[in-house]
């Protein structure tokens, strides 16, 4: 019977410690899409942006696209994947680009 009674509150304490960490996940969320309209409508966003392109594509050039992916990502929040794919698509218009000349 103890047991039992010690697996409920166990399990009601893991429930209500992924309730908090849900909530502060949510919180956190939504700061950050407030910070990205303070800094869109400061103009920090475009800079930071154009400034993080331009670095991205001179490790691209350079082969160093691990350190690409970890940049993009340090950066901007996102993911491994949209990493990858983010710098994928700045090859194909880098050789977009030599097909054009």
């Amino acid at each position: 019977m103890a047991t039992i009674i010690f697996g409920i509150a166990a399990i009601s304490g893991v429930l209500a410690i992924l309730v908090t960490v849900n909530q502060l996940s949510q919180r956190v969320d939504a700061a950050n899409e407030s910070l990205k309209k303070i800094s869109k409508h400061l103009g920090v966003h475009e800079a930071l942006l154009e400034s993080l392109e331009e670095e991205l594509k001179d490790l691209v050039e350079h082969g160093d696209k691990l350190e690409a992916i970890r940049l993009y990502r340090s950066t901007t929040g996102l993911g491994l994947e949209e990493a990858h794919e983010h710098l994928q698509e700045l090859e194909r218009g880098k050789r977009d680009e030599g097909l054009s000349d």
